[in-house]
């Protein structure tokens, strides 16, 4: 039997992948959680051997969840449910530790099939980011976090994510508690990382690759 601790910030989904899991003879949902905080603090009570995770959450980054979580519990297998379909957040959540990446709007079948192949010992992600990392990723590079891969910090990541999400300096900022000139900062640094130009490339970049806040 394959225990998994359920994340995700709306019920109405948490209960749909439950339902999924549950009808399988060797898969139990034994906990879950809605935010960041709740899902650090029920790990070590339950201490599950697979974590279903959500990339976005509304009190914390997903990736600080997985690499604390990893941290605490090394033996830990953690699938990211994301919505993101891009190469950033699939190199940066493996980066951290992801056994696994499920692009949500996935069939349950591929969500399944994540679940056994990671508790088999095998990485699993979703196709077509499984042909990138194929073409591109060595195993050694991805121990080592090479440097031809982007990094983004917590911050970066809730600015690309409210950018994407059409929200302009002053609201990010608010939205963030930090000043304006900061958010801009962040925003520079993206667009060194990620080789755009202005903040016209950057939102467009957002928009293809990040896409928008969840409703």
């Amino acid at each position: 039997m394959i225990n998994i601790f359920l994340t995700d910030d709306h019920e109405m989904v948490r209960q749909g992948i439950k339902a999924l899991l549950e009808r399988e003879a060797d898969l139990q949902v034994i906990s879950e959680a809605g935010n960041g905080r709740e899902t650090l603090s029920k790990l070590a009570e339950f201490s599950p051997d697979l974590l279903v995770l959500d990339l976005m959450l509304p009190d914390m980054s997903g990736l600080d969840v997985l690499e604390n979580a990893k941290k605490t519990m090394p033996g830990l297998l953690v699938i990211v449910l994301s919505m993101y379909d891009n190469k950033v957040y699939l190199m940066e959540s493996l980066q951290r530790g992801a056994d696994g990446y499920v692009i949500k709007g996935s069939s349950g079948a591929d969500l399944l099939k994540a679940i056994r192949t990671v508790s088999s010992g095998r990485r699993y992600v979703s196709p077509p980011l499984a042909e990138y990392l194929m073409d591109t990723v060595s195993p050694k590079k991805l121990k080592t976090g090479s440097d031809s891969f982007v990094k983004l910090t917590s911050r970066e990541d809730q600015v690309l994510y409210f950018t994407a999400d059409g929200l302009s300096s002053s609201q990010i900022a608010e939205k963030l508690g930090i000043s304006a000139r900061t958010v801009e900062t962040h925003r520079n640094n993206l667009m060194k990382k990620l080789g755009l130009h202005n903040k016209a490339e950057l939102i467009r970049y957002s928009i293809e690759h990040g896409r928008a806040q969840k409703q």
